[in-house]
């Protein structure tokens, strides 16, 4: 579902659809997918296809650090450049 929500938000081969992007996302994040609980933390940093919540980006980004996903360790700890928004990962 991350590599899914990845096509959405980029619009690649589909609509770009930030909403689905977003709902892809937390589909991955339910299923404990790190990728998919830092992705979605961006969606919610950035407003992107969710209503900006700095604190549950904060906590999304504290599961996928857990689950030893190296950038949402790293947006925790420098609080988020707005220039990472370009590390989403996507691929499987």
């Amino acid at each position: 579902m991350n590599a899914m929500g990845g096509l959405y938000l980029e619009g690649l081969g589909v609509d770009r659809d930030d909403a689905r992007a977003a709902a892809c996302f937390a589909m991955a994040a339910e299923r404990d997918d790190p990728r998919g609980q830092f992705n979605l933390g961006v969606c919610y940093d950035t407003g992107t296809g969710r209503p900006p919540d700095p604190a549950e980006a904060a906590f999304l980004w504290s599961v996928a650090a857990a689950r030893g996903h190296a950038a949402a360790a790293a947006a925790l700890e420098t609080g988020w450049e707005p220039c990472l928004s370009t590390v989403r990962e996507y691929a499987p």
